[in-house]
């Protein structure tokens, strides 16, 4: 019994250096990185990566208490309380976005840039100079839809003030996160998943950093996205549709799991969820219409398709290969190509019929297959964007989505002009990483998505 005892104090105290180094990683990233010196971001990023793998995914050090799990995760979120934004710039625009759409301008947040309003001196602009001053993008439209806007208002209206809107904006995305933990633990129940395995969303660097540290808003979406699938177990279209479209309103990239709805639902409530789906964004964006004001709706989409490049795989090997070929980078036509690609994938996989009885794993499975391919297939991938991958990880065990999202942070390294030279050789080991492990679970992810067997995420015996 003492020795029992004594492997349990030793166990406890290893659990809390771990923590404890988490910890310090995080107030370094929060409050001392530098984006443009890449040590001070990789280096806390890597601590912290191997702290999160022993206390998350490592069976001798696992926390294994929900309670604790989620009281420790909530300390670490509040270490970013008082942080300014330091990995990211994003946020001015959040801000931006919020000052044009409480304001009396004739243009409205769809149907200019800032850039415009500035050049015809806008009092909304004028007012708000500064803040326009460091905007990253201010000759672009918007990327946000509506949901996210009512999101930045609101932090806005609460906030008043610069920091006092930061706040806003953390005090939202923890709660919202919050909710987010405790739908999956109701889930988790019926998918007879063990409740730790919460702990790999809640203890997860990118997660923590990205979300509560740069107010980057996906917490959101994957929120909504999760409740709407909680509806689609218990067969209730009209709310899954309305929670969908909710998601879809923070960020479009969960336009994708519509399709899939044919495989849960069939043609017809699919249709009618499709038809639902498309009233409810279209009642959010309302309030945010002036006139003419989608002027720069459809220009938003096609940035990340034919403008932007970070963090890329096969769409710099095209770009190397154009123009060696061509003279020029064959962004604008290779973007098209390789989003009508996923296009059709994305079909193919609605289109199919699901092993399982209800279809929820395979929703979950192509869903997660789908967005790899969008990804590894997009100019623009963004630390935060792999996180939405966390879903199958935690629901069908995939391994490579947690492992995408340790090794993301080596692209921070774009930022560091000094060794900006070593940015190819850290993307091209981030991908080549990421694509071993999916090659190692390739036979896991075929059975998910066409031979579906039994395993401790399986829902056949509650169907």
């Amino acid at each position: 019994m003492n020795q029992n005892t004594s492997q349990g104090g030793k166990r406890w105290l290893i659990q809390l250096c771990l923590l404890g180094t988490l910890l310090f990683s995080l107030v370094v990233l929060g409050y001392f990185a530098n984006r443009s010196i890449f040590w001070t971001i990789g280096i806390p990023f890597l601590i912290g990566g191997l702290a999160y793998y022993m206390i998350a995914i490592n069976g001798q050090y696992r926390l294994r208490s929900p309670g604790a799990i989620l009281l420790t995760g909530l300390v670490l979120r509040l270490v970013f309380l008082l942080a300014e934004p330091r990995l990211t710039e994003d946020h001015y625009r959040f801000f931006w976005d919020a000052k044009v759409s409480l304001s009396e301008s004739s243009k409205g947040v769809y149907g200019s840039t800032p850039g415009e309003l500035m050049s015809d001196g806008s009092k909304v602009a004028i007012e708000n100079r500064d803040l326009y001053c460091v905007l990253n993008s201010p000759d672009y439209p918007t990327i946000y839809p509506p949901l996210a806007q009512v999101f930045f208002v609101s932090a806005t209206i609460t906030g008043k003030s610069y920091f006092g809107t930061l706040i806003s904006f953390r005090v939202f995305l923890i709660l919202s996160e919050l909710i987010l933990v405790f739908v999956l633990l109701r889930l988790f129940r019926k998918f007879k998943i063990e409740p730790s395995g919460i702990a790999v969303w809640v203890f997860n660097p990118v997660v923590i950093v990205e979300f509560t540290g740069n107010l980057h808003f996906d917490g959101l979406m994957i929120l909504f996205l999760v409740a709407s699938i909680g509806f689609l177990l218990e067969k209730k279209w009209i709310p899954a549709a309305i929670l969908l479209s909710f998601s879809v309103g923070i960020k479009w990239l969960t336009l994708i799991y519509f399709p899939l709805l044919l495989t849960v639902a069939g043609w017809r409530k699919t249709m009618w969820s499709g038809l639902i789906a498309c009233g409810t964004i279209a009642i959010l964006f309302v309030p945010f219409i002036r006139g003419n004001d989608m002027n720069y709706l459809l220009d938003s989409f096609g940035l990340f398709l034919q403008k932007f490049e970070f963090n890329a795989s096969i769409h710099y090997l095209t770009s190397a290969v154009g123009k060696n070929l061509v003279g020029f980078n064959p962004l604008y036509y290779s973007g098209i190509f390789f989003f009508c690609l996923v296009c059709c994938i994305l079909a193919f996989f609605a289109m199919r019929k699901p092993k399982d009885s209800n279809g929820i794993n395979y929703f979950i499975a192509a869903g997660g297959t789908v967005y790899f391919l969008l990804l590894l297939f997009s100019s623009v991938v963004h630390p935060w964007y792999v996180v939405l991958l966390l879903i199958p990880a935690m629901f069908l065990d995939w391994k490579f989505p947690i492992v995408w999202s340790l090794l993301i942070p080596l692209s921070y390294i774009f930022y560091d002009g000094e060794i900006h030279f070593l940015y190819p050789v850290f993307v091209g080991l981030e991908y080549l990483v990421v694509l071993i492990f999916v090659w190692r679970e390739r036979i896991k992810i075929a059975q998910d998505l066409f031979i579906f067997s039994k395993g401790k995420s399986s829902l056949e015996s509650i169907s």
